[in-house]
Parts: C-alpha cells; sequence; structure tokens
C-alpha cells in the first residue's frame, strides 16, 4: 500500500529534520547518501544479519554472508523513490522504504509502524496541487503572455476605430493614428481641426511603428518622412500634421531600402514572443508528465 506524507514515520523524520536530530546524510537526501547512511547504521548496530527491514530491502543472503557487499553494490536506483519522496517530488511511496527510513532513523525494529489511516471521506485532490512552483511559475508567465497578447491588440483595435459623426459635428480632427469627427465651434488647443471629408474619416489610418510593412504594401499605402523618419497611412493627399507635405505612394524601392532593419527588429520581437510562449507550454507538460511517472514508479 503507497504511503503518503501523513505516515507516523514521515512526520517523525520531519520534526527531527526540524530540529536538527538527523545523520547529514538524511537532511538533503540522495540515492547516493542514502546508500552511505544504510552502510553506517548496520556498522554502528553490529551488523544484524536478520534484520527483516535489510531483508525486505536489499534482499535474503545467506547464512555466511552479511550486508557489507550487498548494500555496498546495491543498484543506487533503487533509493531513487525514497529520495524523491522525502524531498517532495513525489507525494508517497512505498511500505519497504518507509521501514527503511524508520530504520535509518534508528527506531527499534520491533517497534510497530502504523500504516496512515485510509480516509473514507477524502476527495480526491484536485488538478492543480499536482503542480509544484516551477509549473505554476510556467502557467504564471503563459498567463501574462496571452494577457500581454490581448492588450495589445484591444489598443491596437482602439486607435483604429473612428465614432460616426453625428449632426452637429461637420468637422474633424488628427488623433495621431486616425480622424475623429468634432463640431467645428469646439476649441482644442494645439489641435488643427479641419472640415469633414467623410472619405478621409473612414480611410486615412497612420501605420504603426511596430507593423511589417512588406512589399504586399505597395499600392496599399502612402509615405512622407517626418524628421527624418518615415510615416505610412493608409490613403493618399497630405500629411495630417505637417500640411505641407504630400503623401507618396509606396513602392518596392522604398520598402527594400528603408524597411530592411524595421522589419528585422519586428520579427525579433514577434519570434521571441512565440518562441517564449512554446517554450514556457512546453516545460509545464513536461513537469506534469515527469511528476506522474515518479509516482507511478513509486507506487
Amino acid at each position: 500500500m503507497p504511503e503518503n506524507h501523513d505516515h507516523p514515520v514521515l512526520k517523525e523524520y520531519k520534526i527531527r529534520k526540524d530540529n536538527n536530530e538527523l545523520s547529514p546524510n538524511l537532511y538533503h537526501p540522495t540515492p547516493a547518501s542514502l546508500r552511505d547512511e544504510c552502510l553506517i547504521v548496520y556498522e554502528e548496530r553490529g551488523k544484524p544479519n536478520h534484520d527483516p527491514v535489510l531483508r525486505a530491502f536489499f534482499g535474503a543472503i545467506n547464512a555466511d554472508e552479511n550486508y557489507d557487499n550487498r548494500i555496498s553494490n546495491f543498484d543506487i536506483d533503487r533509493f531513487k523513490p525514497l529520495s524523491y519522496f522525502l524531498r517532495g517530488t513525489s507525494q508517497s511511496t512505498n511500505r519497504t522504504n518507509v521501514d527503511l527510513l524508520n530504520w535509518l532513523m534508528g527506531n527499534n525494529d520491533s517497534d510497530p509502524i502504523p500504516s496512515s489511516p485510509p480516509d473514507s471521506t477524502s476527495l480526491p485532490k484536485p488538478w492543480y496541487k499536482a503542480l509544484n512552483a516551477n509549473v505554476w511559475v510556467a502557467l504564471a508567465l503563459i498567463i501574462m503572455l496571452l494577457i500581454g497578447k490581448l492588450g495589445f491588440y484591444i489598443w491596437e483595435e482602439s486607435i483604429f476605430s473612428t465614432e460616426q459623426p453625428t449632426k452637429t459635428e461637420k468637422c474633424m480632427y488628427w488623433t495621431g493614428y486616425h480622424y475623429e469627427p468634432i463640431s467645428c465651434e469646439v476649441i482644442k488647443p494645439g489641435v488643427n481641426i479641419v472640415p469633414l471629408e467623410r472619405g478621409k474619416l473612414k480611410r486615412m489610418r497612420k501605420i504603426p511603428f511596430f507593423v511589417k510593412v512588406t512589399k504586399r504594401d505597395v499600392g496599399k499605402l502612402w509615405r512622407a518622412k517626418v524628421d527624418g523618419k518615415l510615416e505610412y497611412f493608409t490613403d493618399s493627399g497630405m500629411h495630417p500634421v505637417e500640411t505641407a507635405k504630400r503623401l507618396l505612394p509606396l513602392s518596392s524601392y522604398m520598402v527594400g531600402k528603408y524597411e530592411v532593419e524595421k522589419n528585422l527588429i519586428t520579427d525579433i520581437l514577434y519570434w521571441t514572443y512565440y518562441v517564449a510562449f512554446f517554450y514556457l507550454l512546453i516545460f509545464m507538460v513536461f513537469q506534469i508528465l515527469w511528476k506522474k511517472k515518479i509516482v507511478k514508479s513509486e507506487c
């Protein structure tokens, strides 16, 4: 029957660990340190060859043998389930491992070791309790990436959305990315208010700097250079802010000349996002599968 962390021996182990009453090999137990501790305790107890705990874990020996060689040459992987259990990597282990721990802590072999009482009223543990801290960190990062992506999408949609003009709104002004209708009587300091043009109101948009411009946009976008930087728009005419500058059609030559470096940066940002997302997803799945594998191996 698999034993869990509510077993009396495991509770005693935790108490002794907190009180610094354990052998150094048991504080941070590894398979190697557990095997070393078995040899030490075996020597200290006068090499008992008929100990039921040793026979259950290491197997029976002949009458003319002892457990020195058996323990020294014992498969070190056989100590992994107890090591994982004591370090909290797994949630259960078998009775033989618990008996060995009880023996290593110096308890009398004849003392009964009660099994953990079954709780008929207990419910199965929720799925989220099977996740360790690393998986929760990965899951939190994935959620943050998704929230960031959603927020970016909402922001991108908001800068392109335009309100329909009311009967009193006969003018419009430039928000930085699109035109918005406004009453001609409204005064906005520092804002150039122009007569309403429904075509411009509907079609004119400024392309954000992070949007990748390619040769497929030739014939669909117009450009202008402001303060040494290219700006792109979805309609022709005059620049919404630099009203003395006319927007020129985007050409393949201009895409090839000015957009290589910018598109490279954009590609790096996009690929970084997707690589991080899939890495965290794979990490989370791996952690869950690895945990299930350990638990099954110890039952």
